[in-house]
């Protein structure tokens, strides 16, 4: 399956697999540098827009070890891109 993805600055990666053999997942570049602030919520761009295909979702989250590494948790846990909300 491809999946158009528009990279907004040409200069940062596209997302990449992990090395690991077998990871599920994708590694997201951020497009700036943000600070959160104790107990606060920012919105942290990706440099991405995904076609998500009709019958299928993209799911971000975070990697497991990231609260306890960054002290950073995803808002409400996950966040989900379909056909029909592409921000």
């Amino acid at each position: 399956m491809e999946v158009p993805i528009k990279r907004f600055d040409k200069s940062l990666a596209l997302p990449a697999a992990n090395p690991t053999v077998g990871a599920a997942g994708l590694d997201l570049t951020c497009s700036e540098s943000v600070i959160v602030e104790p107990r606060s919520i920012a919105l942290i761009p990706v440099n991405i827009a995904v076609d998500i295909p009709e019958g299928y979702f993209m799911l971000l989250a975070a990697r497991s070890s990231t609260p306890l590494s960054k002290g950073l948790m995803l808002a409400n846990g996950v966040g989900i891109i379909d056909p029909y909300f592409r921000g």
